[in-house]
């Protein structure tokens, strides 16, 4: 049976386990076990020792969150575009000069780090 995590403030379910125990401070959140996981935007902890369905403004406020942190995704992917397009432009242009001794392929990288230190590689070399 999962134990659920919930905020004691609010009743919203956070995370859970199964069949172990979630970290957390027991001065703001609760830990019960139930036998499924709860509807984290349906459901609530009652403040007791089960579960209520989420008001009307319980509804409202997590389709708020939610939307927010869906345009906050799409913002994000949109700038990262935009940077790495602009830094694959700096890049041509710097080849196209004859610096590329020292330039990465931006385009090639992998993971993050690489990512990002052949970022960093070429806007130094432009700078």
């Amino acid at each position: 049976m999962p134990r659920c995590l919930f905020e004691r403030a609010t009743g919203l379910y956070v995370e859970g386990l199964m069949n172990a125990d979630v970290t957390h401070d027991p001065a703001t959140h609760i830990q019960l076990t139930f036998p499924d996981y709860p509807d984290r935007r349906i459901e609530r902890w009652d403040g007791v020792g089960g579960l209520r369905a989420a008001t009307a403004q319980e509804l409202a406020d997590f389709d708020d969150v939610a939307r927010d942190k869906r345009a906050a995704a799409n913002l994000d992917m949109a700038l990262n575009k935009a940077l790495r397009d602009l830094l694959l432009d700096i890049e041509q242009r710097l080849r196209a000069a004859g610096q590329t001794s020292t330039l990465p392929d931006i385009a090639a990288a992998t993971n993050k780090p690489e990512y990002t230190t052949a970022l960093k590689t070429v806007v130094k070399s432009y700078l």
